[in-house]
């Protein structure tokens, strides 16, 4: 590869990774969010199942 177009193919490599990485976090953390919504809901559904 001429040297001329291994910086440029270097950086494009890096901002795929780099993307690539982003989705993962994102997700992840997206993932987090849902599951501590999830949590906080079943204690009013907990406290609704023992009120009589």
């Amino acid at each position: 590869m001429p040297e001329a177009l291994q910086q440029p193919g270097a950086l494009d490599y890096l901002g795929k990774m780099l993307e690539a990485q982003a989705n993962t976090f994102g997700f992840q953390d997206g993932f987090l969010v849902i599951a501590a919504v999830f949590a906080a809901a079943l204690i009013p559904a907990y406290i609704l199942r023992s009120t009589k």
